[in-house]
């Protein structure tokens, strides 16, 4: 595929303040992990998507699988939707000591919106046999798929798929549906 640029993991953004390694950062409806210090202005890898322990308000106690939303005024995670963009769902159970200011956070990549609603990603379904010189191009419909983000599902009569999964080179594909934002 020709316009195919990158999977979109890290991506190059220019720092809206001074930001150091490892610090959540909000541009426009964008959010991720800085990858390095970065002066305002200056070009900044930005991580959008994976595992990260972030700073959290110490009052909040959060359970595995709560919504997370980046409280940009002060820098930090919190449970409260208004006014905050989602970024992703806790992994590990925290309390709500006053010292108990981390959490772990998985990042879901998504777009959010200053209400804290965030796009919904494609998800594909089906199964595609790849052979040795066709499986850059079924990845390239896969991509082409994920860069619309459009829904894709491909269906294939029974046989073909049996046929596709006895392939040594088969490629399957499936994911669960989207998350719902509905709080």
């Amino acid at each position: 595929m020709k316009n195919f640029i990158q999977p979109g993991n890290t991506i190059t953004l220019a720092a809206p303040a001074a930001v150091t390694s490892g610090a959540g950062v909000l541009v426009g409806a964008i959010f991720g992990i800085a990858a390095h210090d970065a002066a305002s202005g200056d070009p900044l890898e930005t991580v959008t998507t994976g595992v990260f322990d972030l700073n959290k308000i110490g009052s909040q106690a959060w359970g595995v699988g709560d919504k997370v939303y980046w409280d940009n005024i002060n820098k930090r995670t919190t449970k409260i939707a208004t006014d905050n963009a989602l970024i992703g769902v806790t992994l590990l159970a925290v309390g709500s000591g006053a010292d108990e200011t981390t959490g772990r956070v998985r990042l879901h990549g998504r777009v959010s919106n200053s209400r804290g609603l965030s796009a919904r990603p494609f998800s594909f379904v089906g199964s595609i046999a790849a052979t040795p010189h066709s499986s850059d191009a079924a990845m390239s419909a896969i991509a082409r798929n994920r860069i619309s983000g459009s829904s894709f599902v491909a269906t294939k009569p029974r046989r073909a798929q049996k046929r596709a999964a006895s392939s040594s080179t088969a490629l399957t594909i499936s994911a669960r549906p989207p998350i719902s934002d509905a709080a």
